[in-house]
């Protein structure tokens, strides 16, 4: 009711309030750390700072056209909180980084680098972002519709700011910040890693897919529900009267009934007998209580509908949904009758039903774009492929992993399913945030296997260079989004602990793991396109400035070997 709703709002507001104040401080501590000086610390956070006041304008914006949930705020604040810091920390390492190789006008000359190569890979990343948050304006669900719409456009404005403001203060703070140090033994763990992964690829890859398999496993048995007063903290006053209820009276008087509204169909007369025969056919649904109704001068009569409900379900549960259908099954017995349901139960229903639908559509969209981005980015058939099943992997594992604390009641609370909007929303925006760490880590090793690396050394030099500032974007990351598990609302707890799982699977089981495996397996295969294709990528694709003009000898020599002409550079960098 009412007093639900708003203390369900009140509550999102406090919880946004303390994730703020709980991330925000540890953030800038790991960003003291990752780069040591205030100066290069300061320029990610200053991005930040403008992401989340740009989130709050187009939060603001989108108020006064259309209603904007607490709930809605909350998502789209904890992913641009991220996405900034994550942008602005890719940019500020390569600029350190270009630094230390010292060119001319040193500033100057690495911020053109940097706006090159690690802008390119921002906007590839921010794009394939977009791409799962676009996947949502698929539903027509407008809670769904509204996060993916104000979540591109916050996407957006993380990565418009990196590439724009952030080149700016490097421009003018660049000679306060310190060069990368040049340590041959920096990120030898990473290098060492790729290449005992790389001596056993199968062994890995068979080994690290049933793990993520076991953990997704959960997910199998997923049930979702439109929450109720269990989602407040229990000190809640609706929550307290919600129980209070179910434990005297029974769960099915502690929240919304079943309501039917029957009306005479178009071009029937108005029949109180076969309103009559109706109701009776209510009362033999199974696991029916109570039936009451009222009925008008007109024909219309309302009836509500009780369910008898075991403690554990909530109103919309497995029972009250059979209850819906039964009733919906009811409009072929009584034809003279335009019959309408609705209640938590009949939503999840239509829910449940829209998902189906809609569901292969948005993954779809998701996918294609995915594939589409990356192989602009790669100029490569497979890399994309594999990229697509190591994040359905990762994203899969987080969800079993959600379903077996929250719905299975490991965390604390048994709330015998999963929020309805949670796992639409955690495989959407994973999805996107997982193809960062692809992008970064490819970028690299890219730019390894055009300097003259072979296949395996490309991969173990590449992550020996990304594999810090992967690292740390997803340590950052996974401060954000934890920080929203600290609340008392527990749909949000739900998609903020997902989404940090997500992440902490994405960027270490696969991209320090699976990533190298799969890449060694492949060889030079990994780069492979068809003629077309690599043409078409060689002319639109998103090649690096300043790239050679031609392809390095080793790579032709592969590309003969493979029965291909050499093309000019466009894999990534």
């Amino acid at each position: 009711g009412p007093l639900m709703e708003r203390e369900m709002n009140d509550q999102a507001e406090r919880d946004l309030s303390r994730a703020e104040l709980v991330s925000l401080p540890v953030v800038v501590l790991l960003l003291l750390v990752v780069f040591g000086g205030i100066v290069a610390a300061g320029l990610p956070l200053a991005v930040a700072l403008v992401g989340i006041a740009s989130t709050f304008l187009v939060l603001y914006g989108f108020s006064q056209v259309t209603d904007v949930s607490v709930y809605a705020v909350q998502v789209t604040t904890m992913l641009g909180l991220g996405l900034a810091v994550d942008y602005a920390l890719l940019m500020v390492t390569r600029f350190r980084e270009e630094l230390a190789a010292g060119a001319g006008d040193a500033v100057e000359a690495a911020v053109r680098r940097t706006t090159a190569t690690a802008g390119r890979t921002v906007l590839v990343s921010g794009l394939t972002v977009s791409a799962g948050l676009a996947g949502l304006l698929v539903f027509p669900d407008p809670f769904l519709r509204g996060i993916g719409m104000a979540g591109a456009v916050v996407v957006a404005i993380d990565m418009v700011a990196a590439l724009t403001l952030l080149p700016a203060l490097l421009r003018l703070f660049g000679h306060r910040i310190r060069p990368a140090r040049r340590d041959a033994r920096e990120g030898r763990v990473f290098a060492r890693a790729a290449r005992l992964v790389g001596r056993r690829p199968v062994v890995v890859l068979v080994l690290l897919t049933a793990a993520l398999a076991v953990l997704a496993a959960p997910a199998a048995g997923l049930r979702l529900s439109g929450g109720d007063a269990r989602s407040l903290p229990e000190s809640s006053a609706s929550r307290r009267l919600y129980e209070q209820v179910r434990d005297n009276f029974g769960a099915q008087y502690a929240a919304d009934p079943i309501t039917v509204l029957a009306r005479p169909a178009p071009g029937t007369a108005n029949s109180a007998a076969e309103t009559a025969s109706f109701r009776d056919a209510l009362t033999r649904i199974p696991g029916a209580l109570d039936v009451t109704g009222r009925q008008a001068a007109d024909g219309t009569a309302v009836f509500t509908v009780r369910v008898d409900l075991p403690k554990g379900p909530a109103a919309d549960g497995a029972p009250a949904q059979r209850a819906v259908r039964e009733i919906r099954d009811l409009r072929a017995a009584h034809p003279g009758l335009d019959v309408r349901v609705t209640g938590p139960a009949a939503r999840l229903v239509d829910y449940h039903a829209m998902l189906r639908e809609r569901l292969p559509y948005a993954a779809a969209v998701i996918v294609l774009a995915t594939l589409a981005l990356l192989f602009a980015f790669t100029g490569s058939v497979l890399l994309p492929l594999k990229a697509v099943v190591s994040n359905v992997l990762a994203v899969g594992a987080a969800l079993g992993v959600v379903v077996w604390l929250f719905q299975d009641g490991h965390f604390g609370q048994g709330l015998g399913a999963v929020d309805a909007t949670a796992p639409v929303l955690i495989a959407a925006i994973a999805f996107g945030l997982s193809m960062d760490y692809e992008v970064f880590l490819l970028s690299r090793i890219g730019e390894e296997w055009r300097a003259g690396n072979d296949a395996r050394g490309a991969v173990a030099r590449g992550l020996q260079r990304s594999g810090r500032v992967v690292t740390g974007a997803a340590l950052l990351l996974v401060v954000v989004f934890a920080a929203f598990t600290t609340g008392g609302f527990s749909p949000v707890r739900q998609i903020g602990l997902g989404l940090a799982l997500a992440i902490v699977l994405d960027a270490t089981v696969v991209r320090m793991l699976a990533v190298p495996a799969a890449m060694t397996l492949l060889g030079r295969a990994a780069w492979w396109a068809p003629g077309p294709l690599r043409r078409a990528h060689a002319r639109y694709g998103l090649a690096e400035g300043g790239a050679p003009a031609d392809v390095p000898a080793h790579v032709a020599d592969e590309m003969r070997a493979a029965d291909r002409e050499p093309v000019r550079a466009g894999t990534p960098s």
